[in-house]
């Protein structure tokens, strides 16, 4: 048995750290590696050639902006709400946005409510201090999952207040490991942490941990101010023609294969169908469309062909951008990913009052439980455990419309996290006039 005295933490912090160090730059190694054969990946490393140079060039009219990181797309649309509340309340405030991923960076470097879009150079020692020195922040928000200590303990050296929004803890955590000492210290170099749940709340309570605050997801409000803001195409008008639409968002092949044969023996005339996959390369696309088996169209083709539209039954949409939009038009949302990694987004759809259905794995995702919870959601095992609840629910229009006004209304009593987190940060001192 190890005796954890004060002496002991010490020097087990410092192997961690050790060891942190040695991560990351083999981390950095197999980038280059993979960069061989992987247009994500080199993507990553020309984002960040040269970058102390570029950067420095870039803030040069940018004094002691406000800096918000985010890890990709996901986490950007969390962090949104936030930063476009603080530029029109506070319009001369500066506000630098960072990227892990390309992913995030590659859609959103353009962002026209940031005066500067970056990529985060890796979180070695250098990199943090030299990063920070160019950035010199006057406070920086953090989103959901982002815990580089090298950035973390560089921030808290130069006494920059420093925030995570929109996160949630869980107790199968590195935080709440005996192991993961360097993790819980990076957690007190926070101001505050805002938590999505009580349950978080607690978990960091337990080891000691007092700097928190509890703000809904901001992804809420996100979700809700584009609900308020939807204006259609004619051609969504003309393929929907007044039937009921199923939305299929952020599909990958194993959900795809679930809709292709459910559709083949249920799908109602009075029903149409929009696939809006999570990868459109081609050949993707192309066996999609051989599998829905006729009666489709692309939406790349709809201007070439000047078709009416009425007559397909299925719409794919073969570009990105638009998903969140054609969920007003639905009915029912069916949401990707529940047989991978995880799902995506099922606030877009619920806020538009569609019931909304996905696959088994959403244990991650505190929306999607406490949606199902509530009876506004479905999540299913099998093929056969879908058709049977889809089925019934279409059959029947007034539980169809319960369902819906459950789903809208759980997106509706969950937004203001972002009116929280603003005025946190004005009683902090950090947004004035």
């Amino acid at each position: 048995m190890v005796d954890f005295n004060s002496e002991n933490k010490f020097q087990l912090h410092l192997w961690a750290m050790f060891f942190y160090q040695i991560f990351i730059q083999f981390y950095g190694i197999a980038i280059r590696l993979v960069a061989l054969f992987n247009r994500k990946a080199t993507l990553f490393l020309q984002g960040r050639n040269d970058w102390q140079t570029r950067y420095e060039d870039a803030l040069q009219q940018t004094e002691k902006p406000i800096w918000v990181h985010c890890a990709s797309l996901g986490e950007f649309e969390q962090g949104r709400p936030l930063i476009e509340k603080i530029k029109k309340d506070f319009p001369s405030k500066k506000i630098v946005v960072t990227f892990f991923s390309p992913s995030g960076f590659e859609i959103q470097k353009n962002y026209k409510s940031a005066n500067a879009v970056f990529y985060l150079p890796l979180d070695t020692k250098k990199n943090a201090k030299d990063f920070i020195e160019i950035l010199k922040p006057q406070f920086v928000v953090f989103v959901k999952y982002e815990f580089w200590l090298n950035y973390l303990n560089e921030l808290h050296f130069k006494k920059i207040p420093t925030y995570i929004i929109s996160t949630k803890f869980r107790s199968d955590q590195i935080f709440f490991k005996w192991y993961g000492g360097i993790f819980k210290t990076a957690l007190q170099h926070f101001k505050t942490i805002f938590v999505q749940d009580e349950m978080s709340k607690n978990l960091l309570q337990k080891i000691k941990v007092e700097n928190v605050q509890i703000a809904a997801d901001t992804r809420f409000d996100r979700v809700f101010q584009n609900a308020q803001n939807v204006n259609l195409p004619a051609w969504l008008h003309k393929f929907c023609d007044g039937k009921n639409i199923l939305i299929a968002g952020s599909t990958w092949q194993a959900d795809e294969e679930i809709l292709l044969q459910w559709q083949k023996k249920y799908l109602p005339k009075n029903w149409k169908m929009i696939w809006v996959p999570h990868e459109i390369a081609e050949l993707k696309i192309k066996n999609l469309e051989l599998g829905i088996g006729g009666n489709t169209i692309l939406f790349s083709e709809i201007e070439s062909q000047k078709n009416e539209l009425k007559n397909e039954q299925h719409l794919i949409i073969d570009t990105i951008g638009l998903l969140s939009k054609i969920y007003s038009v639905g009915k029912i949302a069916y949401i990707g990913g529940g047989f991978g990694s995880g799902i995506h987004n099922i606030l877009e759809p619920a806020v538009f009052g569609l019931p909304v259905f996905f696959g088994p794995k959403f244990e991650k995702f505190n929306e999607a439980i406490d949606l199902q919870n509530l009876g506004g959601s479905f999540s299913f095992q099998t093929e056969n455990e879908f058709s049977e609840k889809i089925n019934s629910l279409i059959k029947n229009e007034a539980e169809l419309n319960r369902v819906g006004k459950i789903a809208k209304n759980f997106v509706e009593k969950n937004i203001g996290g972002t009116a929280i987190i603003m005025t946190a940060l004005q009683t902090d001192g950090l947004l004035t006039p």
